[in-house]
């Protein structure tokens, strides 16, 4: 009896041991890239570069509660700018979903556009906000809303990296 019972309590301490790994392991940095695209794809673990990537149109292209007027706000506080400089981009697009909707635009939900080896086309129209700079150089934004529109990404390893257009 005794050594079944020893058995028992190594039994529990070895499952308590690989329940603590595994938790330790979905805290890693990669780990919500990992259940994306084990959700959408089931191919192996994205490069840091994707990765990357994908953190950079995140934040420049995906805000779900972006209005017109929040251009300015957001366009500062996110430091979105012209490649390599300071100066505010002409013109950025947000679109107005999560990720969890945009991602598989990079699978089933998006076609190949035009030839194109990694731009994909949405099945469905997203709504979008359409920022454009009042002038050129400057960091003041003029914000028009464009209505709903399928979008083209840019995609690398099942993940949108590029907002490349909207399509009417």
């Amino acid at each position: 009896m005794k050594i079944y019972l020893k058995l028992c309590l190594l039994f529990l301490l070895v499952l308590l041991v690989y329940a603590n790994l595994s938790v330790k392991a979905d805290r890693s940095p990669n780990a919500t890239f990992s259940k994306l695209k084990r959700a959408h794809e089931p191919s192996s673990q994205p490069s840091n570069l994707t990765i990357a990537r994908y953190r950079k149109f995140i934040n420049q292209h995906v805000d779900k509660k972006m209005t017109a007027k929040d251009c300015n706000v957001e366009i500062n506080k996110r430091d979105i700018s012209e490649a390599d400089s300071n100066l505010c981009k002409k013109e950025n697009t947000f679109i107005l979903a999560t990720t969890e909707h945009i991602k598989p635009v990079c699978g089933k939900a998006g076609q190949p556009y035009q030839g194109h080896a990694n731009l994909r086309i949405s099945n469905q129209p997203f709504p979008v906000v359409n920022c454009k700079s009042k002038r050129e150089g400057k960091h003041l934004s003029n914000c028009e809303y464009r209505g709903t529109v399928r979008i083209v990404l840019g995609c690398a390893e099942g993940f949108p990296v590029h907002y490349d257009k909207g399509v009417i």
